[in-house]
């Protein structure tokens, strides 16, 4: 994912205990505030300034909404989001990282 701007670098799961995609993407491993970091700095480290949202898991539905900058609560996102994904591509797409992510450090 290349963000406009360069303002963010992803997340690189390589390089902090995410554990589980599975987990991590379905917000199971959700902060304190019920909030997982999306996008984090282009400096390649995910707690400065990263782009957080809250992860809801339906039947039907993975929906990512609520987004917030941690360091700028003062800006507003309500116009941005909320993000529905058909759960079973979701999934898919989450297992594909997986799998990425599990030849990458073979």
């Amino acid at each position: 994912m290349q963000p406009a701007g360069d303002a963010y670098g992803g997340i690189f799961p390589q390089l902090f205990r995410l554990g589980p995609m599975e987990d991590y993407f379905h917000g199971r491993s959700a902060d304190v505030l019920g909030t997982t970091s999306l996008l984090g700095c282009g400096c390649g480290e995910l707690n400065c300034w990263p782009l957080m949202a809250r992860i809801t898991v339906t039947d039907e539905f993975v929906i990512w909404d609520s987004f917030q900058q941690p360091y700028r609560m003062e800006r507003d996102y309500t116009a941005f989001g909320p993000f529905r994904f058909d759960r079973n591509h979701y999934h898919d797409a989450v297992q594909a990282l997986s799998a990425d992510i599990r030849s990458d450090n073979t």
